[in-house]
């Protein structure tokens, strides 16, 4: 079911990114998997581990919208973590949903889009 999410996004045109506090998988492994198990729909993918730094911290989030290339409130970061993902998106001026299960992720996107 994620995968077909995640590739029907991708077909409906949206840009697909990744930014991960990678504490217990290194950026590199995490990046592997994602790309062997959904292929190339991410645009790009930041990593904790690979920057130095970690959610919430605001330069995290700069890296993000840096990368997108577009208005920090263009972008939607999802996540499930209050502080890291919700709070740390909202004070880069990006949009936030936070989801709690896998299965929230498809309804939090699609309110949110």
């Amino acid at each position: 079911m994620a995968g077909q999410f995640v590739h029907s996004l991708a077909e409906d045109g949206y840009t697909l990114s990744i930014g991960s506090n990678s504490s217990f998988i290194s950026g590199t492994t995490m990046h592997n998997f994602l790309e062997s198990t959904f292929g190339c729909v991410f645009r790009f993918g930041i990593y904790s581990d690979l920057l130095g730094y970690a959610k919430p911290n605001e330069a995290f989030f700069n890296k993000i919208i840096k990368s997108c290339g577009v208005a920090a409130d263009n972008i939607l970061h999802v996540g499930d973590d209050a502080i890291g993902d919700l709070q740390g998106a909202r004070s880069a001026g990006m949009r936030g949903a936070l989801v709690g299960r896998s299965e929230d992720i498809q309804e939090a996107v699609y309110d949110a889009v």
